[in-house]
């Protein structure tokens, strides 16, 4: 299997700061190897974002993962309804999975029903982020409905249901900030982070815990993420219109496995210095 990752937000995007490769002076590295992470821009000027489909092509990959960066819902409308992406992908026998990371806010809930409508025929996912509370918590009330409070299902979530196979829901489970803010400092790969002597012990064991809890959680999608033996090619767009840690985070987990599953990239060990394998 051959993996790709771009980060749509650019040289300035969390997705490159973590993965990208760089050269001595700083500058990211042209073209990248394996391991890291392509930058294009999304945001840019109508060249930039005919890269970003030049690019997709390029790879010629058996999973292209795309970081999108916020308030990208617009731009992907104009884009498809100037090139008919959605339809070229199809076209080319190429599948497209569109990842929703969803936050227990009205801002973000309410965004879930035009994630659906972006790209009516591709797979969809949603991905509930645990970090600002639980479906145990009542944090995604509005979207599960709750008949006791007079609630009903949302929308999207029947939606979603509708799509079968096509259509699946995970959790980001919650982490506890002080581990993740610690290791973000270095910007390092998640799995690094594990073995990075620069951070304590019981840091880096809640950060182990949580990526085995991550990885379990997202199993339910895995035919729609890549980690699935296909015949066809998949382009997955990793989306939330309003940003936010969330998004580059889900997307960081789901590269850390498909890069273990395309190229057995694994991340140090418990001698390691500096988190490099």
């Amino acid at each position: 299997m051959k993996a790709h990752f771009s980060d749509a937000d650019g040289t300035s995007g969390t997705s490159t700061f973590r993965y990208a490769k760089y050269d001595e002076s700083g500058t990211v590295i042209t073209p990248q190897p394996c391991d890291g992470v392509t930058p294009l821009y999304l945001h840019g000027t109508d060249a930039d974002r005919d890269e970003l489909i030049e690019a997709i092509f390029a790879a010629s990959a058996d999973v292209h993962l795309i970081d999108l960066p916020a308030t990208s819902q617009t731009v992907l409308v104009n884009m498809d309804a100037e090139l008919s992406f959605a339809k070229v992908l199809a076209e080319q026998d190429i599948e497209l999975t569109c990842v929703t990371v969803v936050e227990p806010t009205m801002e973000s809930l309410t965004n879930l029903t035009p994630s659906l409508d972006l790209f009516p025929s591709a797979s969809h996912v949603f991905a509930l982020n645990e970090k600002l509370g639980s479906r145990d918590e009542g944090a995604y009330v509005i979207y599960d409905g709750d008949p006791l409070e007079g609630i009903p299902t949302s929308t999207a979530k029947q939606r979603l249901a509708a799509l079968g196979d096509r259509g699946a829901e995970i959790v980001i489970p919650k982490i506890a900030a002080r581990p993740l803010v610690i290791a973000s400092q270095y910007m390092i790969p998640f799995g690094a982070a594990v073995y990075d002597q620069r951070i304590r012990r019981a840091n880096r064991m809640k950060i182990a815990s949580w990526l085995a809890k991550a990885e379990e959680a997202m199993r339910p999608a895995d035919h729609l993420l890549g980690l699935v033996p296909s015949d066809r090619p998949r382009v997955i767009l990793v989306i939330s219109d309003k940003g936010g840690v969330g998004k580059s985070t889900f997307a960081a987990l789901l590269w850390e496995r498909l890069l273990r599953e395309a190229y057995g990239v694994t991340y140090g060990s418990d001698d390691s210095t500096d988190g490099a394998a």
